[in-house]
């Protein structure tokens, strides 16, 4: 039975928001955002011309990735704001960027680290709006995407567990819970809090057939982990 999309499904600005180092000690959420674009690519087009077609062909080429901005109204000793006119500066290139993130449904954008390890987000811009007497005084933030996302949009509620040998197990899976009902499947991407401060969080990627009613097997089997909780947070499958 295919999906419906509904009503409800739909993604409101209003209630989305940007993260700077999610679940970590410096976590910084931007205040006063108002506007948001969130990045995508272009595929170049080849052109297929030869003198004995009527009509040139034109054929998919080489793909690149489109940067993207947000604005936010200026705000005296914001520490998100701070800390981005800081990475900018400093030129940092970083991964722990979760934008479009949402309170209720806890859906958001990430880089995709397993499919693209080396995967960044770099500051590009950092510019002042012209504003008028009557205006609040906003800043636009120019930003660089370099390496594969995801949209996650598959959660668990916060759970218990162990990983060992690259299994993950729910200690005491609530009643009637179930991976598979959650929309869990092979190959996804997932994001697994673990708890801890030193390392909040690790990414890993399902198997084929990894997938059960409390457990989930990823394809790195070298990861063991005890006594974690959190949320696991998983990406559509990009096929």
């Amino acid at each position: 039975m295919s999906q419906v999309a509904c009503e409800s499904d739909k993604i409101v600005g209003i209630e989305t928001e940007i993260i700077i180092h999610p679940l970590t000690a410096i976590e910084f959420r931007v205040m006063g955002m108002n506007n948001a674009q969130l990045p995508g690519f272009n595929t170049e087009t080849i052109t297929d011309d030869s003198f004995d077609k009527k009509i040139a062909g034109r054929l998919p080429g080489s793909m690149s990735y489109t940067d993207t901005s947000f604005t936010a109204y200026m705000i005296r000793k914001d520490p998100a704001q701070e800390e981005l006119r800081m990475l900018a500066h400093a030129r940092s290139r970083f991964s722990d960027f979760w934008y479009l993130y949402t309170e209720k449904t806890r859906d958001f954008w990430a880089l995709d680290l397993i499919a693209d390890p080396c995967g960044v987000v770099s500051i590009a811009g950092f510019a002042p709006q012209a504003y008028g007497r009557n205006d609040l005084v906003q800043v636009q933030f120019a930003l660089t995407v370099n390496g594969e996302s995801g949209f996650f949009e598959y959660h668990t509620e916060s759970l218990e567990y162990d990983v060992a040998s690259g299994v993950l197990t729910v200690d005491t899976p609530p009643s009637g819970f179930s991976f598979i009902t959650l929309g869990f499947k092979p190959k996804m991407t997932v994001i697994v809090e673990t708890g801890t401060a030193a390392s909040p969080y690790f990414y890993a990627k399902i198997a084929d057939a990894g997938v059960t009613a409390d457990e989930l097997t990823f394809t790195d089997t070298s990861i063991s982990k005890t006594g974690l909780s959190g949320l696991i947070h998983a990406a559509r499958v990009e096929l």
